[in-house]
């Protein structure tokens, strides 16, 4: 792609087996989100918004979200094509909560307007800012954060002027400066 990638940070592919299978035993709708691809698991039959909605679904199976329609059915799947995780989202039912709350092992789970974000631990937007400044040898005291929802929380209070749009939630209100 002509790029250098300077950081990274994704699960491990025997996390990302735990997490597959902890979602399929929650049954929720669940996005992940891969370094080159985004993946569905549990689509509804309903699903209108998603490039594969056209196809006919099954539970437990993970979905590409992409042209080439790649269909994880198992962890093998994941072994061989070395998927990792890097973000997740995720919309919830009725039932499957305490089975879905085990993903804080490995997450920092951010409840928004109808659905969970979810963000690795070990990554966040706060921690981001901190990087790029300690790498490229910058002032933490000149650090910008604009957000609008609850996970820009961390990067809204770890910046040193931080600004929020006026549709933004209570919660990114609250944590930021302006």
């Amino acid at each position: 792609h002509g790029r250098d990638v300077i950081f990274e940070n994704y699960t491990t592919v025997d996390e990302t087996i735990e997490i597959y299978n902890i979602c399929k035993k929650c049954g929720w709708h669940f996005y992940f989100d891969t370094e080159f691809k985004k993946y569905e698991l549990n689509v509804p039959e309903n699903n209108t918004h998603a490039p594969i909605s056209e196809k006919k679904t099954q539970k437990d199976r993970l979905l590409a979200f992409s042209k080439d329609d790649a269909i994880i059915t198992g962890e093998d799947y994941i072994r061989e094509n070395n998927i990792r995780l890097s973000k997740m989202i995720a919309f919830p039912e009725k039932d499957g909560k305490e089975e879905f709350m085990k993903l804080s092992k490995f997450f920092t789970i951010h409840s928004t307007l109808g659905y969970y974000d979810l963000s690795l631990k070990a990554n966040g937007k706060d921690k981001g800012i901190k990087w790029v400044c300690e790498h490229f040898g910058l002032d933490l005291s000149k650090t910008v954060a604009l957000g609008d929802s609850e996970n820009d929380n961390p990067m809204l209070n770890f910046a040193a002027f931080s600004a929020v749009p006026k549709n933004a939630t209570e919660g990114a209100k609250a944590n930021a400066k302006y």
